[in-house]
This record gives C-alpha cells, structure tokens and sequence, in this order.
C-alpha cells in the first residue's frame, strides 16, 4: 500500500481536482482531462504525484507518462521523483525498461515517443489504465488522438480509463487542444461531455512564494486576503501582484513583451509563444465584417480564386478580391484621413472541407460564386501537386478544370509556391492593414510605394481567423512556418499565401514560344503531342479574349 512504499504526497487544490477528476468512474465520466495554461502552474510535479497516487491505490494498475524526448522525460520527471521526491522508490526502477514497478503490481512506464512515426507505434502497442501526455502541445492531433486505442483495460467499466494532457499555448498541437479545451468547439464525432479543462496559473503555485517567508501554505490556499472571489480582475488580486513584483520567476513573466506575456503569464491561447503572426494579426484590425466588406468591394475590382487541393487532409479554396480606395472613401469607410491612395485586398469567401472527390469539390466551388461573379473571376490558382501524375489516373487538374471552365471560370494555374517569401508577404500586408485601422490620427496616414497592401479577411471565413492564430515559427527555420500536417490550419495558411504571393509576384508567365517548346517536348506519343499543342493555343488564344474583353 502507499505508506508502505513512500512518503505522503500533497497536492494543490487544482492538482487535487485533477486527481478527482481520475477517480471519477462514473460511466458519463469525463475521460480525456485537461490541465494547463500559463508557465509554472507545476504540472509536471502534477504528473508524477497523480501518476504515482493512482499506481498505488489500484493493484496491477499500468500508468504510462509520455513526453516527445526522453532527455525532458528524464530530467522532469525521473530524476526528481527518484533522487529528489521519493528516494524510497529506486529499489523499484527497472532502468532497462523504464518502468516503475511497485510491489502491488502496478507499473508507471516513462515513454519518450520520439518523432511521429515513433508516437504511431507507440500508439499501436500495449494497454494502460492512464496515459499522461506531458507538454502535449507538442503532439499533433492524429498523435493524441492515436492515443486513444491504448487507453483501455480489460475488465474495467466505461469511464474509468483517463487520458490526462498537460499542456501550455504553443505547440503543433495548440490548435486542436485549443478547440477542445478552451473554446469547447467539438467535430461530430467528439462528445463534448468527455472533456474536462482545468486552467492553470503559475500564481496559484505555493512554490513560487514559499521563499518570500510572507505567507504559509495553509493561508495562502485558505486566507481571504489570498483567495479574492471572481468578481476581482486577476491582475488585482493579491496573488497576481506578489507572483509578478516580488517571485523571481514571474518577474521574468511580467517582462516579455505583450505578445508573449499573454500566453506565458496569462495563460491565455489567443496569444502565446512563437505564434508567426503574433505582432500583426489582430481581429478587430484585420478582420472586417461582412457587412462592411459588402460595402467596400467594388464591381470593377479584379478578383480571383486560390486553391490548396487536398482529400484525406482539407482542401481549402478563397476568393479574393483587390481594388484601390480614395481618401473619401477611406475616411467614410474607416474614419482615418489618408494622403494618397489605399491598395487593398480582401479574402471574402472560403470553403473548407475534406474528404470530397475533385469533380464534386469543382462543383461546390462552382455553386459558392455567383453567376454574375464568375465572369469577374479572372485566375484561378492551385497547387503544384495539383498537376502531379498519379500512376494511369488523371491529374486533380484534369478532373476539376472541365467543370470550372463549363461553368464559366477560368482554366487553373500554377500558384507560387514560395513559402518563406509567402508568409513574410501576408506579415507584410497584415502589418499595412493593422497599421491603418489602429492609426491615432493627428497626421494622415500615407502608404508609402514601397508598402505592401492593406490585406483584410472578412468575417465570413471563421475557418481563416481561427486557422491564422495556430500559425507558429518553425524550430528548424524562425522564418518559416512549422507545417502541422492533418491540421486545417496547414491548408487554410497554405491557400491564403498562394492567393497573395501570386497574385503580388513580380513574377510573370514564361513567353508562349517558351511554353510552347516545353509543351511539345513533353509528350513523345504524336497524338498527346499534337493535342496538348492544340490545347495550349486554344487557351492563350482564350485568355487574350478574355482580357482584351474585360478592359472593354
């Protein structure tokens, strides 16, 4: 039994909920459990108290504690549980093995998961009653979710097995445990009634303040004066103030600026640590209602469409508009007076969805525009891996070009691709847009030549302002972005780039004599040969038509 084995663990009052939480066996028990937020919250000492608890308390239990490197996993949590914590229990390590086998039977197993590949097998091999996934953020969705056909024990009733994520904003894995945990925003097949997110704070964490000898643990979890009720803004409360001015460590907090300050002191997930986006986007500046976009748009304006083609993962398709604004309109649009004039762009539609074979996406584009919008639409841009060759199947180009273009938009072309180049564009643009609608006056606002536009996103592409904020720096190159694949947001950032780098690139088509040569020396059959010949001049021919047309 526990006291046979070690000393008595004590617990926080938010680690005790946790804790409550894992005993609840109750069959509409929540089973997937949530505890995190801002840095120092002590969720790692969490893992381990609560793992070793509920190894104790249930004979032949098997626990597992995962963390992506073994090298973290051994320095948060093995070696302060055996060298620091509880010395009593090395007689029971199996170094080999990485388990901590209690005399009852019951195993704690330290998992490193490695990369993905590596998470997948893990995934895939034995059972454990409780999985424990340490700074889950950095998991992706598919991982975490894989996790599930281990989480299981023979015998036991619906309710009783738990998998316990631990987590702060940042992280391939924000996006999702964002939309669960924080905004409770579940797909079909997710019951929002087996989640259960437990807000943590590093001010509410005795251990920052047992070496100021100013309060004892009891008073600072039981006193008034400690304990403010809800009605008092968390950065008045007592707690908040000594953690911040007086705490080493939240004094570090206190001092990042704002766009990390909110994610690391405040836990918050609207704004964290490594976010790409971080310094410009901002909803109420980059996000323009509907209704306004309605009114801004004009019909003279060019527009066209982007796609970032995809099946089992999304494929996500914007249209795009840009135009240029006089300062009238500007002040009566935006109430900011401007010498010069104002190059804007705006995302207005979007469709995201996955799943859905070529011709029927085509189609369901098709449906969203407008008949009288479609003859506007002057490019429609894809993806590269949109022309690649599947073994003898057609291209996704081949299967989706005759709808659009029986439908009246324009024949598909390739998007640029350029990704560092593409984000620091839309940073560029984001930063033009912010920058007008929090101008404070006293001068006009000038885009200067060498300013990008103004780029806006409407209100009617939620699948975009949520996805833009999930963007973070990539650990192998701060200028990319770190691709999560299998996440929305991957898609939807990839499409939004391709509409703005290529319709902004300096770049232009190859002349026709150049494409014609590369044309004909693809093909070595003469029929293909002299088809795709005839193709390609009924296509330039058409666009020359369609060009000289609209200018009309």
């Amino acid at each position: 039994m526990a006291q046979e084995v070690t000393k008595p663990i004590a617990l926080q009052p938010n680690q005790m909920t946790l804790l409550k939480a894992c005993l609840d066996q109750r069959p509409e028990a929540p089973t997937v459990l949530g505890f995190g937020g801002s840095r120092g919250c002590a969720k790692s000492f969490c893992v381990r108290a609560i793992a070793l608890i509920l190894a104790m308390m249930f004979p032949g239990c098997i626990v597992w504690i995962i963390r992506r490197v073994w090298d973290d996993l051994n320095k948060d949590h093995v070696q302060p549980l055996l060298r620091d914590e509880h010395p009593e229990l090395k007689a029971f390590w199996r170094a080999q093995d990485k388990e901590l086998r209690l005399p009852n039977g019951s195993s704690i197993f330290f998992i490193h998961a490695g990369d993905t590949g590596r998470a997948k097998r893990k995934a895939r091999g034995p059972q454990a009653r409780y999985i424990f996934l340490e700074q889950a953020e950095e998991f992706s969705e598919e991982e975490i979710q894989q996790l599930d056909g281990s989480n299981r024990e023979a015998g036991v009733s619906p309710g009783v097995c738990k998998k316990i994520l631990t987590f702060n904003p940042g992280g391939i894995g924000t996006a999702y445990l964002r939309r669960v945990m924080w905004l409770r925003q579940f797909h079909d097949n997710e019951d929002p009634a087996a989640f259960m997110f437990i807000q943590g704070y590093g001010w509410d964490n005795y251990e920052w303040f047992r070496g100021l000898g100013i309060v004892s643990e009891k008073d600072f979890y039981e006193s008034p004066e400690w304990n403010e009720g809800p009605e008092v803004p968390i950065e008045q409360t007592r707690r908040f103030k000594v953690f911040t001015e007086k705490t080493d460590f939240g004094k570090k907090l206190a001092a990042l600026p704002q766009s990390q300050r909110i994610g690391e002191l405040m836990g918050s997930f609207e704004k964290f640590a490594g976010q790409y986006y971080s310094e410009v986007w901002e909803e109420s500046a980059t996000v323009l209602d509907s209704a306004l976009v309605g009114r801004i748009v004009q019909p003279w304006w060019r527009r066209w469409l982007t796609a970032d083609w995809g099946f089992s993962h999304y494929a996500a398709t914007g249209w795009f508009t840009s135009g240029i604004l006089s300062p009238e309109q500007v002040l009566s649009l935006f109430g900011v007076n401007m010498t010069g004039m104002l190059r804007i762009i705006i995302l207005y539609r979007e469709l995201v969805v996955n799943d859905v074979a070529e011709p029927d996406l085509a189609k369901l584009i098709l449906h969203l525009t407008p008949e009288s919008e479609r003859r506007e639409i002057r490019d429609h841009y894809i993806g590269h891996d949109a022309w690649a060759k599947r073994g003898s199947a057609n291209t996704v180009v081949e299967q989706m070009e005759p709808v659009f273009v029986n439908g009246g938009l324009p024949r598909l072309s390739r998007a640029d691709i350029d990704r560092v180049g593409g984000w620091r564009l839309l940073f560029n643009c984001w930063a033009t847009a912010r920058r007008l609608r929090k101008w404070p006056g006293g001068v006009d606002f000038q885009q200067e030549t060498q300013d990008q536009p103004a780029f806006f996103v409407s209100s009617g592409c939620p699948e975009t302002i949520a996805a833009v904020p999930m963007l973070i720096c990539s650990e192998k190159d701060p200028t990319d972005i770190e691709k999560m694949s299998g996440q929305a947001s991957d898609d939807i950032a990839d499409m939004v780039r391709y509409g703005l780098k290529t319709h902004l690139s300096a770049k232009t088509e190859a002349p026709f004599e150049n494409r014609a040569a590369e044309t004909y020396a693809k093909y070595e059959d003469p029929t293909s040969r002299a088809m795709a010949m005839l193709r390609l001049t009924s296509q330039e021919k058409s666009a020359q038509y369609i060009h000289r047309r609209r200018r009309a």
